[in-house]
């Protein structure tokens, strides 16, 4: 699975596509994109394949803003 997810991380990169990485334990699973729209929740959105975890939508300028600093700020 982590062959997978590095294979999917650098080809988002080759793709110009910013993939920001955090050490420490955070168990939630976040993708801004565009800094418009939030996917969050506890599905391994690299790796999934046959899951029942879940994934929300939040299309919020406001809260993606938000989501963005505070990601930004944890070292």
């Amino acid at each position: 699975m982590r062959y997978q997810a590095t294979e999917e991380i650098l080809e988002c990169a080759e793709k110009g596509i910013e993939v920001t990485l955090k050490k420490g334990y955070f168990h939630r699973k976040l993708a801004i994109i565009n800094r418009e729209v939030i996917y969050e929740g506890s599905l391994n959105i690299l790796s999934q394949s046959n899951s029942l975890e879940i994934m929300r939508r939040i299309k919020d300028e406001a809260t993606t803003k938000e989501i963005h600093i505070f990601i930004v700020k944890i070292e």
